[in-house]
């Protein structure tokens, strides 16, 4: 199985005498660029970056990028004839992600557009991430305001998401289950049970901390964050630091 920029392949391999392309898919996205893929059986899955050339200066000199993570689903049942059954796309950058059952679970960070409050007609809906799903009708937020939790103490100033996609092939369309929080992630660790979100924490002087651009830091430490997991339900279940 073979993914190269928007072109998905898939290749009879064995025996090397009889080795033979013998399917292949043009993704609908041109922006889109793969790092990763899944094959379980008849569902090849394939995660990437995307953009929507989008491109905002919103406060000399700070400018935003429209970076996203995109995941298309594809069927291979018929293995010389590959459809598109989903794709996903999420606001951030994803940080890793694991396939467990018939689950996908991605880690993403996204950059909070605080500048974007100078903007008289800036609302809280807008400061939030969204997700469009080929599977519904337009995006929506990956969580509303009242729903974003947050760690005390943290240290980036980033949205950390942590959200599943099924994989089921019973032909209906299952909801993406998600959790949204105020932190980061920088590594992920996956057991059968449990998902784990590792992120530096830097302490700092708090005397100086709000006088000076840089102020010392007093203490780094590495914060791990474990979400329980079943059957795509994603729950934060408490952290560790060490």
């Amino acid at each position: 199985y073979i993914v190269k920029g928007k072109t998905v392949r898939i290749v009879k391999a064995y025996p090397a005498d009889a080795m033979a392309e013998i399917a292949k898919d043009e993704l609908d996205d041109e922006n889109f660029r793969p790092s990763e893929i899944y094959n379980t059986g008849d569902t090849l899955v394939v995660i990437g970056t995307t953009v929507d050339g989008a491109v905002k200066m919103i406060a000399p000199p700070i400018f935003t990028y429209s970076n996203k993570t995109k995941v298309y689903v594809l069927n291979m049942s018929d293995k010389e004839n590959i459809t598109t059954s989903r794709s996903v796309t999420f606001d951030g950058n994803e940080v890793s992600s694991r396939r467990v059952g018939d689950q996908v679970y991605l880690v993403l960070n996204d950059y909070i557009p605080y500048y974007t409050i100078q903007e008289d007609d800036i609302n809280g809906e807008d400061m939030v991430p969204k997700l469009l799903d080929s599977e519904a009708e337009g995006s929506e937020p990956i969580a509303p305001c009242g729903q974003i939790h947050f760690f005390p103490r943290y240290s980036e100033l980033n949205y950390l998401i942590v959200a599943s996609i099924p994989l089921g092939s019973d032909g209906e369309a299952k909801e993406i289950k998600r959790e949204m929080f105020i932190g980061g992630g920088s590594n992920v660790y996956s057991s059968l049970e449990n998902l784990y979100v590792a992120t530096e924490r830097y302490d700092y002087n708090e005397q100086e901390r709000y006088e000076i651009w840089a102020p010392p830091i007093t203490k780094t430490s590495t914060v791990v964050h474990r979400f329980a997991l079943n059957d795509g339900d994603v729950a934060y279940e408490g952290n560790g630091e060490v």
